[in-house]
């Protein structure tokens, strides 16, 4: 499937501009934005697991690929988020907001053993309470790394 990265490249400079030109989003350009989306068309889940959603770039893409799929999208604050729906709309049906930090989460409550689970980790602290959360995951799921930093 061919797809318009220019869509994607121009996301990423709607939203960096919306941080005054801020360059801030080298880990997420057209081509990881494509393979992101690539991910959710090969393993189908029936649920989307986002930890780190910043101003939704990856979250624009799942709902692209997967517009009916359940999604939990976990952040620490959604300001930026809301803030980015100013300048880049988003359809946020099938999409469940969890404000707070990654080690408050108990994971297994957002999943059954008979899911397909994409879990999607992109955030910038300490990873092992997630980590953790992969051991119950069901067999079939896929977990993706995001800039891990430490």
């Amino acid at each position: 499937m061919t797809e318009d990265k220019t869509k994607y490249a121009q996301w990423v400079k709607t939203l960096a501009d919306l941080q005054g030109g801020r360059p801030f989003f080298s880990d997420q350009n057209p081509n990881s934005l494509q393979l992101l989306g690539r991910l959710a068309e090969v393993f189908k889940p029936t649920k989307i697991i986002e930890v780190g959603t910043n101003y939704g770039l990856s979250l624009r893409r799942w709902k692209e690929v997967a517009p009916t799929t359940p999604i939990v999208a976990i952040d620490a604050g959604f300001g930026p988020l809301k803030q980015s729906l100013t300048v880049l709309p988003l359809d946020l049906t099938n999409v469940t907001l969890m404000e707070c930090w990654a080690n408050q989460v108990d994971f297994k409550s957002l999943w059954t053993d008979k899911d397909v689970v994409l879990l999607f980790i992109d955030i910038h602290s300490d990873h092992s309470h997630v980590l953790k959360a992969v051991e119950s995951l069901p067999t079939t799921s896929v977990v993706v790394f995001d800039d891990v930093w430490r």
